[in-house]
């Protein structure tokens, strides 16, 4: 594992209202494959999900991380939440990438292994943040 922080690279200094996303290769939710999303440019669509509740507010910021293999991530958007749809089971969040961040996105692989017991896939970023190693 790398010693080096995904946050020393980040550098966001108040990590109020910032969640970070775990998107799952997985068709079971959403009925597609991230991976497909991401190779269409349209990553913002498995970022902007909704299944059966609120998990996301207008104003938060998300740090997207797509699954690549067993606990190894890329870092693939860094957006804002600008509007909500209010749709479950679709697309409801609409973002704005935050463009201080654009040259990261694409280009940072992560180490975290989700633990047992952590299935919400949307964590707030002050409790994971410093838990996410940048791989060498």
């Amino acid at each position: 594992m790398s010693e080096k922080k995904l946050n020393e690279i980040l550098k966001i200094q108040d990590l109020e209202g910032w969640k970070i996303r775990f998107i799952k290769s997985s068709k079971k939710h959403s009925g597609f494959y991230p991976g497909e999303n991401l190779v269409n440019g349209k990553i913002n669509n498995d970022l902007g999900f909704k299944w059966e509740r609120e998990i996301l507010n207008v104003g938060d910021k998300v740090i997207g991380l797509l699954q690549i293999g067993p606990d190894i991530w890329l870092l693939v958007a860094i957006s804002e939440v600008i509007y909500d749809r209010k749709l479950i089971n679709g697309v409801s969040y609409v973002f704005e990438p935050l463009i201080d961040y654009k040259e990261h996105c694409g280009q940072l692989v992560v180490e975290y292994k989700i633990k047992p017991g952590e299935e919400n896939l949307v964590q707030m970023a002050n409790n994971k943040i410093e838990k996410l190693f940048v791989c060498s």
